[in-house]
Parts: structure tokens; C-alpha cells; sequence
């Protein structure tokens, strides 16, 4: 089983097309990691309180985060996996260890990861779910450059 991790971007594209082809004949999981809309903070400096169904929210994104694993799951098949099952899971404290989790417990072989083609700077500057999975993951992460 290999995981792949898949955001919806063009960067992430070529990551879910890279995985069949390196791969080739190997069931995947396509993990799309949200962030539950019930899970951020908004604040407001005129005290003023925006009315939100925090559980409707979190519905239509649950429902969005499927469609994009979806689509990655299609992108992973016609590169040539035998399977790509879409799964779409709501951040966990946050992406690169809610992806590390998942390849827990699936107890994927690989990893395979879009890169956002950042520059040393700009990823030590805004970080990097790349960057994070391939220095805490205790299993192959492959990086697919955009």
C-alpha cells in the first residue's frame, strides 16, 4: 500500500501521476488533509459575531476534501497503480502529521508528496508539509518536484 498525498494543487498533480508510474501494479490511499472550518478561530476587533453552522461548514468541506481525493485517486490509477482508494481526513494538529498518521495506519510502504517548488528561504520562511513528512516519517517518502 502506498500513501499519497494529495492537496488538489498543479504541483500536487505530477505527485499523483508519479506514484503509478513509480509504483506500477501497487494498490494507494489518496489522503486529502483539510482543516475543519469548526477548528479555526475567528476573531473580530469590532466585537461583531459572525453566525456560522460550524457542523454544515465542516459537511460541505468533508464533501469538497472528498472530491479532491477523488481526483487524485483518478490521477493515481491512470498512472498506472492497480488501485487508489480517495480518503479525505480532517487535520490532526496539523497536515504533515496527519499524513504521517495515516501512513501509520495503513502501514504504507511509501510515501509520495507533491513539492511546492519553494526556495530554501521562502520553505524555511512558510514551512512545508513536504519538508516535515520527510523528517519525521520513519518510512520511504518520495518528493515529487512540480
Amino acid at each position: 500500500m502506498i500513501l499519497i498525498a494529495y492537496d488538489g494543487s498543479d504541483d500536487a498533480k505530477p505527485a499523483a501521476r508519479a506514484a503509478g508510474e513509480l509504483f506500477p501494479g501497487q494498490p494507494a490511499t489518496v489522503v486529502h488533509v483539510f482543516v475543519k472550518f469548526s477548528s479555526t478561530r475567528m476573531a473580530t476587533r469590532t466585537g461583531i459575531k459572525v453566525l456560522v453552522d460550524a457542523d454544515a461548514a465542516d459537511a460541505a468541506q468533508l464533501e469538497d476534501a472528498t472530491e479532491i481525493a477523488k481526483e487524485g485517486a483518478e490521477l493515481a490509477l491512470a498512472g498506472g497503480l492497480a488501485s487508489a482508494k480517495p480518503l479525505a481526513v480532517p487535520a490532526d494538529p496539523d497536515i504533515a502529521e496527519t499524513i504521517l498518521a495515516e501512513a501509520d495506519k495503513l502501514d504504507a510502504r511509501a510515501i509520495v508528496i507533491g513539492s511546492r517548488g519553494l526556495s530554501t528561504l521562502a520553505a524555511l520562511l512558510l514551512g512545508s508539509a513536504a519538508n516535515a513528512v520527510v523528517h519525521h516519517s520513519d518510512r520511504p517518502v518520495v518528493v515529487v518536484p512540480a
